[in-house]
């Protein structure tokens, strides 16, 4: 498909875009070689029938930013990369291929609406787009295709009619039918089984942190053997931050079994130069919490001058806070997370009275994992609610996919998300 189909990096001034910001060069090319590779999932000459694709760090239109589109007046298509941008390279396609092939994708079409699978969480993100979300995930070479269509005899149904468009259309591959690896990390290589999450090459590693962030800590490592089920799963923990954000605020993610501090069991820790990008140690037992927690610090350490600190000062009581996230830990208080007594004075959690920074990680981490508990509390909390509100104002400085309806909807799109991914 690489032969005629071209990605250029300034969109036409007809989309009428706006707070367009573009790639930088060697993001670009690294990004544009991602897409070609994948774009070989298609047959050859396939590209002449497809649009130009613009690739640009990010870009809005009437007020919403962009992910992946199609603009079917003006036969471009857009994308601003995020970890799954291999996903949605194939979703832009399969838009193209539907708004230019209606016949062909009428049965489709007509066959999801009639019966939508609720198990493609893309399709819940862009209400009436299930059948583009399906196409796309047979090109994507998903894992648990096979699988959901073996156990439901509907998705059976809907899976056979996207890849009759696909052959329809000339877009099907022999290779569609095979369940491959997960397109955007690397094989394992060298002693640690090291990992690679394209295209920032943000390091992941099972391993200790290198010594600039390993301070006194001491670490058990986890089983190499692990390794490959490890990379997926944090793969599939960060769908939800766009790439380019990724590498700016982190430098390296390093997974153990077990990591303490001298008197002190911790779970995890982010380790990085005021304003600039952080190592995160994680254990890999309650991976993704610990995960979006030590993003959370990463985040307010890169981006601090972004924070709405004076806001959030006049808001909250500072003697509601401990003082100190380690000594809060060795008194080893603990609440059940939204109890009462937290939400009225504002906290998810015990340890989100710790400190300011431990507040912040734990709002991020709640945020991030679609928990339910934190959008039904909030009308009830009114400082919790406060606190919200700033948490994306900040998130929305720091990237602007990070809108409110993003973040509610993560916690609908997280079920459906763990039945798709639990079936591969």
């Amino acid at each position: 498909m690489t032969d005629r189909w071209s990605i250029r990096s300034e969109p036409p001034a007809e989309l009428a875009l706006t707070d367009v910001v573009a790639l930088e060069q060697d993001r670009l090319d690294a990004i544009s070689g991602i897409l070609y590779e994948e774009a070989e999932r298609y047959p050859v000459g396939f590209g002449e029938h497809m649009p130009p694709l613009v690739v640009i760090r990010t870009a809005s239109l009437s007020g919403n930013p962009i992910r992946a589109r199609y603009f079917s007046a003006e036969g471009v298509a857009v994308l601003t990369p995020t970890l799954d941008v291999r996903g949605d390279l194939h979703r832009i396609v399969a838009a193209a291929l539907v708004h230019r092939h209606p016949e062909a994708a009428h049965a489709l079409k007509e066959a999801c609406a009639a019966s939508p699978s609720d198990t493609l969480f893309q399709g819940r993100m862009l209400p009436d787009r299930e059948a583009i979300a399906l196409i796309a995930a047979v090109k994507s070479r998903r894992e648990s295709l096979h699988q959901l269509a073996n156990e439901r005899p509907a998705f059976r149904v809907l899976l056979n009619l996207a890849v009759a468009f696909l052959r329809e259309v000339g877009a099907f591959a022999p290779a569609d039918n095979e369940a491959l690896r997960p397109g955007f990390l690397l094989h394992p290589v060298g002693s640690h089984h090291d990992f690679q999450i394209q295209p920032t090459q943000v390091p992941l590693r099972l391993a200790p942190p290198p010594a600039r962030s390993a301070g006194t800590a001491s670490f058990r490592l986890v089983d190499t053997k692990e390794g490959p089920a490890i990379a997926r799963g944090v793969g599939r923990d960060l769908w939800v931050l766009p790439e380019v954000l990724l590498a700016e605020a982190v430098s390296g993610i390093f997974i153990v079994d077990d990591v303490a501090e001298p008197g002190c069991d911790i779970a995890g820790f982010a380790s990085g130069t005021k304003g600039g990008p952080s190592d995160l140690v994680v254990e890999s037992r309650n991976r993704r919490e610990i995960l979006y927690h030590e993003f959370g610090h990463a985040l307010h350490n890169r981006f601090d001058s972004l924070f709405p600190t004076e806001e959030w000062n006049a808001a909250v009581n500072a003697g509601d806070y401990f003082g100190d996230s380690r000594g809060f830990i060795k008194l080893g208080v603990s609440v059940a997370n939204y109890h009462p007594s937290l939400l009225e004075k504002g906290f998810v959690s015990s340890y989100a009275s710790a400190t300011m920074a431990e507040d912040i990680a734990e709002l991020t981490e709640a945020l991030f994992s679609g928990e339910v508990r934190l959008w039904s509390s909030i009308d009830s909390a009114p400082l919790l609610k406060v606190k919200v509100e700033l948490m994306m104002t900040f998130l929305q400085r720091v990237h602007p996919a990070f809108t409110r309806e993003y973040l509610e909807q993560l916690s609908t799109v997280r079920h459906a998300q763990e039945r798709v991914w639990s079936a591969s």
